[in-house]
């Protein structure tokens, strides 16, 4: 079986118990199984940005920095560890290539994958070591870029709190009359209030679901859907 590297970087096939780095353009005839398991890895690691860099692109939410929000680097570019259960014939010539992928804004995926002259890739799975660095890094950075939404929503509820007596001695002594009156006297304060937790709520939601993109299923689902999957 023949393993050639026809991407642009280099590539570290591990395989019957064996690991290889392969540079660009590089082949290797390596005696294998019938039904073989290989991983395809980067030399280089995954890299990031920094927690306050994720934090400050978080937080701003301006139209300038949306419309230009595809000019930034991802939060993460994931070098993937990618593995391949392959049923192969003999004399199959594997081509290695590369492929990168963003799966949602903040995350980049670059991963080796097989084109194969005969054979069946059976199964795939991907990791990478810096799942859990990079985890605890965003869980970290998102906590902190909703720090305004959570105090907007404590002073909602003290407002509550405050507004519930004032509404009711409003009400019995003024009627609905006095209770519309006090209703408005109040929304110029509870309204935007009320606006950004909601707001902060969704966008906590949304950043929440960002690190599923790092689990192997969720990685194979988006991969699923690319024109160079298998």
């Amino acid at each position: 079986m023949i393993f050639q590297n026809v991407s642009s970087v280099p590539v570290l096939l591990t395989v019957q118990g064996q690991e290889i780095q392969l540079a660009p353009g590089e082949s290797q005839e390596i005696v294998c199984d019938q039904n073989i398991m290989f991983t395809l890895r980067h030399v280089n690691k995954s890299t990031s940005l920094s927690e306050d860099e994720i934090v400050k692109d978080m937080s701003n939410g301006s139209i300038v920095a949306t419309a230009l929000s595809s000019y930034h680097p991802p939060y993460f570019h994931i070098n993937l560890d990618s593995t391949y259960h392959l049923n192969n014939e003999e004399m199959s010539l594997v081509q290695i290539r590369q492929q990168e992928l963003s799966p949602c804004y903040g995350v980049m995926y670059d991963r080796l994958y097989p084109v194969i002259s005969s054979g069946t890739i059976t199964e795939v799975n991907y990791s990478f070591s810096e799942k859990a660095e990079f985890t605890e890094l965003y869980l970290r950075a998102s906590h902190r870029s909703h720090r305004a939404g959570r105090i907007f929503k404590k002073i909602l509820i003290v407002l509550g709190i405050i507004a519930i007596p004032i509404v009711a001695v409003a009400t019995l002594f003024g009627g609905i009359l006095g209770l519309l009156k006090c209703v408005l006297s109040l929304a110029p304060v509870a309204v935007p209030c009320a606006m950004v937790g909601l707001l902060s709520k969704i966008s906590e939601r949304i950043d929440g679901k960002k690190i599923e993109n790092f689990e192997n299923e969720k990685i194979k689902k988006n991969f699923s859907g690319s024109f160079k999957e298998f």
